[in-house]
């Protein structure tokens, strides 16, 4: 992922990354339900989101002064480290809730929202005629 990021920047490796989700997501959402279309769907999830979390890594090392930099990453790896707890903790309940459908389009929803903020955010960002960071 290292040289994705050399090649295209952090922020298309992150966009390529929720792309890769969103794929994976509708796989897993194939009206078949087979193993095939599961597993398949789980490996884009999985490399969309090494690239997401690694562009997101790198880009927020660009964020701050080099003297914040263990107290930022330290902070960052909190907070993610502690909403995938949660998340882990209510996954079975919410797939227990809703079933399977729903609970996948929970996550399509989130890759989407995604999707739209950086795409806004490119755009804000040319309208302003400010060059985006993380290139």
């Amino acid at each position: 992922t290292g040289e994705v990021i050399k090649v295209l920047g952090d922020i298309r490796t992150i966009f390529i990354g929720i792309l890769l989700c969103l794929l994976g997501v509708g796989l897993m959402y194939h009206p078949d339900e087979d193993l095939w279309s599961y597993s398949v769907g789980l490996l884009f999830i999985g490399i969309g989101w090494n690239f997401g979390f690694v562009g997101a890594s790198n880009y927020q090392t660009k964020t701050y002064l080099p003297t914040e930099r263990f107290g930022a990453e330290g902070l960052a790896d909190t907070i993610n480290l502690s909403v995938t707890g949660v998340a882990i903790i209510i996954s079975g309940p919410l797939l227990d809730a809703f079933g399977f459908s729903t609970y996948i389009s929970i996550f399509g929803s989130v890759y989407l929202l995604l999707l739209v903020f950086i795409t806004v955010r490119r755009f804000l960002v040319s309208e302003t005629g400010q060059k985006p960071t993380g290139h």
